[in-house]
């Protein structure tokens, strides 16, 4: 599946984040209208007090020639997220809450001499007739606490939304809000949010493209996000684990944080229609 929450690349070589898990929302974003910061309580994205600055981003692309469902199996399937997300060091699902909710472990790559950076992640996914959705944030669960050798990295929200717009066609609206923690120089978070997204689309775009003959060869059956009789995941409860969130936020940030996802999946979606209705497939690729 596609859990990430966002990373800046390491070296010049991007990759997804996204879906064993979602990756994070550095190598993840799609090309924009430039690379935006902010920190809660600090205008401009200044850090104030000491809070680190948080990563957050918006974008669409159309992708052609390939079903939706294609996209959405790539975006989900973590084993075959190995194949073409180079920044991915590590990645799999811990247990499930339900059917369509689950959660996870994804770390990545850092440039050196920064340590790598680790989410572990409650993900949610909607599927209806033309759209595919899927969201996390970042929690606590008590068996997985930070490592000593990584930075926990802190997902604020990270979300895919996928809009058909022909048989083999469909738009990817991604929307990623990352507290990376430590402290990043700020090249590093020009490149995560600037430079590295085209490639990282890019790659997602030709993997989606060949994972249909890829998956003929790897369980071409075996999709537990589309047949939860497949999951062998142990169950846990929402009471084991903890909301974890970026340093200067709180329930008021929740709060916004929750208004945020609503206007944004309304937003998107009624974009994205107005789009489908358009000429013939949809537009092409729009940075917000």
């Amino acid at each position: 599946m596609n859990r990430e929450a966002a990373a800046p690349a390491a070296g010049s070589d991007p990759g997804r984040g996204t879906p064993g898990r979602s990756p994070p929302p550095g190598p993840g974003f799609p090309r924009g209208t430039g690379p935006k910061t902010a920190t809660p309580g600090a205008p401009g994205g200044r850090p104030a007090g000491g809070r680190h600055p948080v990563l957050s981003r918006q974008g669409r692309v159309t992708i052609g020639d390939v079903p939706i469902e294609t996209v959405y199996d790539v975006l989900h399937d973590q084993e075959y997220r190995r194949t073409w997300d180079v920044t991915m060091l590590d990645s799999f699902d811990i247990a499930r809450i339900n059917s369509t909710t689950d959660v996870g472990y994804y770390a990545w790559k850092c440039p050196k001499p920064m340590k790598n950076r680790d989410v572990v992640t409650l993900r949610t996914w909607k599927v209806t007739d033309d759209t595919c959705m899927i969201i996390n944030f970042s929690v606590t669960h008590p068996r997985y606490p930070p490592r000593k050798d990584m930075v926990r990295a802190v997902s604020i929200l990270t979300g895919y939304l996928l809009l058909a717009t022909g048989p083999r066609s469909c738009h990817l609206t991604y929307l990623a809000q990352l507290d990376p923690k430590g402290s990043l120089p700020k090249w590093v978070m020009n490149k995560a949010t600037q430079c590295v997204a085209p490639t990282m689309l890019r790659r997602l775009q030709k993997a989606s493209r060949r994972y249909p003959a890829w998956k003929r060869e790897h369980g071409q059956h075996v999709k537990p996000w589309r047949y939860p009789e497949q999951c062998t995941l142990p169950v846990i409860s929402v009471g084991e684990l903890s909301a974890s969130r970026a340093q200067g936020t709180g329930r008021r940030g929740d709060d916004d944080s929750k208004t945020t996802t609503a206007v944004w999946v309304k937003r998107s979606l009624g974009a994205e229609r107005c789009a489908k209705r358009g000429a013939g497939g949809g537009t092409g690729h729009t940075g917000r």
